[in-house]
């Protein structure tokens, strides 16, 4: 993300045998702008809670909290979806809940819902 600090760990070593004698190498760096201009936001959310309560089966309910991006300077909500393996399910779909971006920390929604066949996880994307 931009204006982040960073550390890039590279280990180098030997590029034939015998391996195991390199070294660690630290490379301290900040998360610049892109050189194109993109209106896509540049950030994501930095976490996502969420723990379901309801013990039957494809049936959730709990308090969905996610933690806000590092800047919400170029972002204006989050949308939620439903995803299936880290893709949004049904292909498609339009977000089943959207929250404004006002510059808190962390951001919850209730869920109480049904879940579609294949859907197990979900997913937030940051929109502008």
């Amino acid at each position: 993300e931009p204006g982040i600090p960073y550390t890039l760990i590279v280990y180098v070593d030997a590029l034939e045998a015998p391996w195991g004698g390199g070294e660690m190498v630290k490379l301290p760096f900040t998360g610049v702008m892109p050189d194109t201009p993109t209106n896509l936001p540049l950030v994501r959310a930095r976490a996502m809670y969420f723990l379901d309560t309801n013990p039957l089966a494809a049936k959730v309910y709990g308090t969905l909290t996610i933690t806000s991006a590092a800047s919400e300077q170029n972002l204006t909500h989050y949308h939620l979806y439903y995803g299936s393996f880290g893709r949004i399910w049904p292909e498609g779909s339009e977000p089943f809940a959207i929250i404004p971006a006002t510059g808190a920390y962390d951001y919850s929604v209730l869920v109480n819902a049904q879940l579609l066949p294949g859907a197990n996880t979900f997913l937030v994307f940051c929109k502008n």
